[in-house]
């Protein structure tokens, strides 16, 4: 997999469950199975399904997975 650097300021840092996000990237979800079920070590993940292309921000013929994996803060103030 070859992942992405992306900008955080993008995303709301809930959706890792992280009260502040330090980095991001995304991969596109490949192979069979549950993609939404995906984990990285040290990172927090999560899977959508979209319609663009996170990278590029363009459009894309058919929906696809995509993978994102943020590293920060928690609420209780300890980093990933």
């Amino acid at each position: 997999m070859k992942w992405y650097k992306l900008d955080p300021e993008g995303f709301n840092p809930k959706v890792f469950g992280l009260h502040r996000i330090d980095e991001i990237q995304c991969t596109k979800g490949y192979g069979v199975g549950e993609i939404r079920l995906f984990t990285r070590k040290g990172w927090e993940t999560f899977a959508e399904l979209l319609d663009y292309n996170p990278i590029t921000m363009k459009r894309i013929r058919l929906s696809q997975w995509w993978i994102f994996a943020a590293k920060g803060v928690f609420e209780s103030g300890h980093h990933n």
